[in-house]
Parts: C-alpha cells; structure tokens; sequence
C-alpha cells in the first residue's frame, strides 16, 4: 500500500517524467518510469531468445528510424512503441477496484514501427534485440 501511495505521489508532483534515483555499489541509478514499460513490453514481444534492450527515439519528424538507432549499437529491431506520457492519476486499489473502466496507462505498438518513415512523432521506444555478449 505505501508504494501505490508513494508511485501515486510521483504521478502527482513529477513533470513530463518520471523519475527514481537510487544507487547501487556507490553508482547513482536512475530509474524512469517509460524506460521500464518500454523494456517490459519489448521483453514481453520477442519471439527467440535474446537479450533485449529498450532504445530511446526522438518524435520529431525526420528522426532515425528504430531500424537505424539499433543498428548503430550493432543491433537489430523487432519492434516499437510509443509510451504515451503524463496519464491520469487513478486511485488506490489494493482491496477493490474504485476507478474500474477509467483510462490509465496507455501504449501505441507499430507493426513494422521499425521503419517508421511517416510524418508526426511514430514510435518513441525502439526495441532492440542482440547477442548476449552486445553491448557489454
């Protein structure tokens, strides 16, 4: 219950992200709350087995495609999403269910989002896919 209450006073009080510092062996970690659905959903979509990575893309029109930012990482795209941002903040529901048919969360999958070329922002998470040993 005090997670649900402390995620519900980030959605609150964050800007356009929403982010968690921590750190781990004296590294500062930051976790971002579109970054882990992002990775989540790419994880849940890949059809072998694979290491699975979550890429960044701008929207702006005229961008690289998610074929090209996983490239450049010597990787290769099987699909993407667009995380929409700043969705509504529903109640608490560890016992029953208060806000039942109300709009939370929301994602866009492009089928074939990895050569996304049309105008408007397309997909913002690119999913990348490698060997084990990519990236490190």
């Amino acid at each position: 219950m005090m997670a649900a209450l402390w995620l519900m006073f980030i959605l609150a009080f964050s800007s356009a992200s929403i982010e968690v510092t921590a750190t781990c062996y004296s590294y500062p970690l930051v976790y971002n709350f579109y970054d882990m659905l992002a990775q989540s959903a790419c994880t849940a979509k890949v059809s072998v087995s694979a290491r699975v990575w979550a890429m960044r893309r701008s929207c702006p029109y005229g961008t690289k495609s998610c074929a090209q930012i996983c490239a450049e990482k010597s990787l290769t795209c099987f699909q993407a999403y667009h995380v929409y941002k700043n969705p509504p903040i529903l109640a608490e529901n560890s016992n029953s269910q208060p806000d039942q048919g109300v709009p939370g969360l929301s994602m866009y999958s492009y089928d074939n989002g990895c050569d996304f070329s049309h105008p408007g922002c397309g997909p913002n998470y690119c999913c990348c896919s490698g060997p084990s040993n990519a990236l490190g």
